[in-house]
């Protein structure tokens, strides 16, 4: 969702500063995501927090940051995690997107999305209900022209009950996104 959805900086430079922060040093990175494919999990220009990880620890339903086999950078979503000679490997879909893209090999990965901000409010990714609406997501996924309307009606439906019984809708923490 990067580069190859229109990323404005030079792929290059920002692929090797985004393996230094993350892979090298170990911090998280934030920059504004360009175009549609994750949407609407992630739409353009919203700004996203990556982390580095263990890439023995990224499952389905995790959002990861990662270079293409035609070398642009892209965030989408892990469909499945499968093994091959030995090494991870991910199948990767944009949430928006009709098909999947090329596999991924593991030492392509350079992070996981755990956080969007979106107008005032950040949403968490890797905890709570997000983390599971993330999971379900990757399940249904193959199937997404079709669940968008109904999904958007069960998203609404859980706002409401997390209104009426009293709990904040955002359901975030905000540490580390743009601080």
């Amino acid at each position: 969702m990067v580069n190859k959805m229109g990323y404005q900086g030079e792929g290059e430079a920002f692929f090797e500063l985004s393996n230094e922060v993350l892979r090298r040093r170990k911090k998280h990175i934030c920059f504004r995501a360009r175009g549609r494919s994750m949407s609407p999990f992630i739409r353009d220009g919203e700004i996203i927090e990556i982390v580095p990880i263990d890439i023995k620890k990224i499952k389905s339903g995790d959002i990861i940051f990662y270079r293409s086999n035609s070398k642009k950078l892209v965030i989408h979503r892990v469909i499945k995690r499968i093994l091959e000679n030995g090494k991870i490997v991910f199948i990767t879909k944009g949430d928006f997107s009709p098909t999947f893209d090329q596999c991924i090999h593991s030492n392509n990965v350079l992070g996981k999305v755990v956080a969007v901000k979106k107008k005032n409010r950040i949403i968490r990714f890797d905890k709570g209900l997000m983390r599971l609406l993330n999971v379900l997501w990757a399940k249904v996924s193959p199937f997404n022209p079709w669940s968008y309307p109904p999904l958007r009606i069960v998203k609404q439906w859980v706002y409401r009950i997390l209104r009426f019984i009293g709990l904040p809708i955002s359901l975030t923490i905000r540490t580390g996104l743009l601080s």
